[in-house]
C-alpha cells in the first residue's frame, strides 16, 4: 500500500514539480521584463532568468509565424510556459535515467 505521506508525494513527483517551477518562474520573467509590471530595476535581473524560457520562446515564435496570428502577451506566455515544462520534464527523466545507468556502472558489485 503507497503512502500518503507529503514526503512519499514529494519524491514521487520532484521532476515534474521542479520543472513546473522552471518554466512558470521563465515565463514570469519575460511577463516582469516586457509587461511593465515591475519597477525598472528588475529589469537586468529578469532579463537573465528569462534565459531559461528561451526555448518555449522560440517555439512560440515559431508557431506565430506559421499560424500567422499575433496572440496577445498572456496567450504567448501560456504557449511559452506549457514547452519550457514537456522540455525540462523530459531533460528531468533522462538525467534521472542517466544517473540511474551511471550509478549501476559505476557502482557495480563484482
Amino acid at each position: 500500500m503507497e503512502s500518503t505521506h507529503p514526503e512519499s508525494f514529494l519524491k514521487r513527483n520532484l521532476i515534474a514539480l521542479s520543472a513546473a517551477s522552471v518554466s512558470m518562474i521563465g515565463s514570469a520573467a519575460y511577463a516582469c521584463m516586457f509587461g511593465g509590471l515591475a519597477p525598472h530595476s528588475w529589469y537586468s535581473i529578469c532579463r537573465q532568468i528569462t534565459w531559461v524560457g528561451t526555448p518555449g520562446l522560440m517555439f512560440g515564435a515559431v508557431l506565430t509565424i506559421a499560424l500567422q496570428i499575433a496572440p496577445p502577451l498572456g496567450a504567448f506566455l501560456l504557449v511559452m510556459t506549457l514547452v519550457n515544462f514537456f522540455l525540462y520534464f523530459g531533460l528531468g527523466l533522462g538525467l534521472k535515467k542517466l544517473v540511474r545507468v551511471l550509478g549501476k556502472l559505476l557502482f557495480r558489485r563484482e
